[in-house]
């Protein structure tokens, strides 16, 4: 676990590889856009974590519990947003601020304009009811994921929900992107016009923009099809993070997702269709953030059958052992979208059997059984 100087993020990192052969014997297609190996591969996650928060630190609404371990009995304490389905029924509605990121690149002129996702970000199944697969009721995807996560233990109760409610559209955060932070790719395979971009560069810039923000309300940060690098190029691509910065006795948290083509990464092996794509990467973090939005829910250390590449973590991060892996969504607005799988509690607490929906471990049932230790 690397470790930053004022801030924690939860970094959602594809590990994805661009291979620079393909490169050498790609023509351009003009003078302002260069031929490139489209995005294949699978994700790989990291988390940073450092300083100290206060428990009485004002923020957005939580609440605490803790959990002995299936499978070693340790204790274990953690904090979600809401209120506790075991305390019976309450509506928790949390504010939110959509941060379009428009970007301007040195290299070509190309743009990427983060704003011209956001309309389909509000009608998407993260701010809209629809009517998923399991129980017959229809709400946001991230209340979905948390009832069921815990229907056993109050979730299934129809007056128990926390949801969100989209306070506004900041103005779009613009930035010009110099050449030796990112540059602005045509898919060789797909003709879909992408990006790469310096992830600490980009970061820094868009922390000053929510700055004055207040702490009970999370800006939601949109890139269009922008993937951002560590360190170097070739340690590509974080496609989205949530994190939490501490200061004054206020605990700001904060998303930031790529909302992406279809077509720019490759299936994961045995899935019918890739399912990185428009809201994957979002949903993701909106329910990593549900389930641990300060990063300091540890458990005991797992690994992911179906994700090896992540190694051994000890974190209670829902997206990470099922990234990939999601289903097609149709909603009201005429748009499908592809929402991501994730993990139950119980998957990682070893609970059997589980407390999620119809004894579930993952939302689509991915996993029967909980999470193996490494």
């Amino acid at each position: 676990m690397t470790r930053s100087t004022n801030w924690t993020v939860r970094i959602a990192l594809a590990a994805l590889v661009l291979a620079a052969a393909a490169l050498a014997g790609a023509s351009t297609a003009s003078a302002s856009r260069v031929h490139f190996v489209d995005i294949a591969g699978t994700a790989e996650f990291k988390s940073e974590r450092s300083g100290t928060f206060a428990k009485d630190a004002v923020s957005v609404p939580t609440w605490s519990s803790s959990f002995l371990d299936g499978l070693t009995g340790q204790s274990f304490d953690y904090t979600m947003v809401g209120r506790s389905p075991m305390d019976g029924p309450s509506n928790t509605v949390v504010g939110t601020m959509i941060v379009p990121v428009d970007l301007r690149f040195e290299s070509s002129g190309g743009v990427l304009n983060g704003s011209s996702r956001t309309q389909l970000v509000l009608g998407s199944p993260i701010f809209q009811s629809a009517l998923f697969d399991g129980p017959s009721y229809a709400t946001q995807y991230g209340n979905a994921m948390q009832k069921d996560m815990f229907w056993a233990t109050g979730g299934s109760n129809p007056a128990y929900n926390v949801t969100l409610e989209n306070t506004g559209v900041m103005a779009p955060v613009r930035v010009d992107v110099p050449k030796s932070k990112g540059h602005d790719l045509i898919g060789q395979r797909t003709g879909i016009h992408f990006a790469l971009a310096d992830y600490a560069w980009l970061t820094n810039r868009l922390k000053d923009s929510i700055k004055d923000m207040s702490p009970s309300i999370v800006p939601i940060f949109i890139v269009d099809n922008t993937f951002l690098w560590l360190d170097t190029p070739d340690q590509c691509c974080v496609v989205g993070f949530h994190g939490a910065l501490g200061k004054n006795k206020q605990i700001s948290t904060y998303i930031f997702a790529s909302y992406s083509d279809a077509g720019l990464f490759d299936p994961l092996p045995g899935q019918p269709q890739s399912y990185e794509a428009d809201i994957h990467a979002l949903s993701h973090e909106v329910s990593e953030w549900y389930a641990d939005p300060f990063l300091s829910n540890e458990v005991v250390p797992w690994s992911s059958p179906l994700a090896p590449q992540y190694g051994c973590t000890n974190l209670l991060e829902t997206g990470d052992p099922v990234f990939g892996f999601g289903w097609n969504q149709p909603m009201p607005n005429g748009v499908t979208y592809h929402p991501e799988d994730e993990a139950f509690f119980s998957w990682f607490a070893h609970e059997s059997p589980s407390r999620g929906f119809g004894g579930r471990y993952t939302y689509l049932n991915t996993f029967t059984s909980s999470a193996p230790g490494c």
